[in-house]
């Protein structure tokens, strides 16, 4: 939760709480080249393309993890929602009556949030470039919502990017709320840097890029990447293992004081270890 205010003395509500441990294992934590950057990016994209039918289906409910948002989204509010997929988040919001608008580059998914709620107003469109999308140009927004979107950004001059952009779009006390994957937590079964650890410890660095399309030598620690599908029938997807602490750095860094970060799981605050989402 990020407050655009001018008072950077205040906190939100939420305090931060216990972060990862520091460590890589020996794997060096290397700064991303913008060619690595460039090439994860259209992996990512590419990947979404492919599997745009089949993700939306395991998209149709309404994370419990919303409904932390709720308190900071008032009657009426205006709300823009930055890589909204399908649109699953206006669900949990329309009933507050707020003015959306959803913008993500995949068709399909737009097509399919469109058709789903008539009401709200859906956008493709790049998120690297909201400020010149149309039903974004020249307007400000109560909250902008970016849920499970910035980990898949592979740089951190392209992350700062789409946060400031976000920040310039705020009305003046205005709210960014983030959700994105805790990849910290303590899994083997699902996605996870330790998933991503052992694997990088395993398997031979042939059979790595052949799998994942990119060296695991032009990639850090904490740049984790994950094959959605099945053995036969899937696509590698980039993910950042945000930390809160990294996050509060990112957010500070392009302007934002008020700044709260916390794990969650099932809508309610939760630790490194076992939260979902942070």
């Amino acid at each position: 939760l990020l407050k655009n205010s001018l008072d950077s003395g205040r906190r939100l509500p939420y305090a931060p709480v216990e972060e990862r441990p520091n460590t890589s294992f020996g794997i060096q934590n290397i700064y991303m080249t913008p060619e690595t950057a460039k090439q994860i990016l259209q992996l990512t994209q590419d990947g979404y393309v492919r599997i745009a039918r089949y993700f939306d289906k395991t998209r149709n409910t309404v994370w419990q993890d919303f409904s932390i948002f709720r308190p900071y989204v008032k009657e009426g509010a205006r709300v823009l929602d930055i890589g909204c997929g399908n649109g699953r988040l206006y669900a949990a919001l329309k009933d507050k009556h707020v003015t959306y608008v959803g913008v993500d580059q995949n068709p399909y998914l737009i097509e399919q949030a469109q058709d789903r709620y008539p009401n709200a107003r859906f956008v493709t469109g790049n998120i690297l470039s909201l400020d010149t999308l149309p039903g974004v140009v020249d307007e400000t927004f109560d909250v902008v919502f970016s849920v499970a979107v910035l980990c898949h950004l592979p740089s951190v001059e392209l992350r700062k990017h789409v946060i400031k952009t976000a920040r310039a779009l705020l009305v003046r006390d205005g709210y960014l709320m983030m959700l994105n994957w805790n990849l910290w937590r303590l899994s083997m079964k699902h996605k996870s840097i330790w998933k991503n650890l052992h694997q990088r410890l395993t398997l031979s660095p042939l059979i790595w890029r052949e799998m994942y399309a990119v060296s695991e030598r032009d990639i850090g620690f904490r740049d984790v990447m994950t094959w959605w599908g099945t053995r036969n029938n899937g696509v590698p997807l980039y993910y950042r293992s945000f930390s809160c602490g990294e996050l509060r750095a990112l957010c500070r860094d392009v302007g934002f004081g008020d700044i709260s970060s916390f794990y969650t799981a099932r809508g309610k605050k939760a630790h490194w270890w076992n939260g979902r989402n942070l």
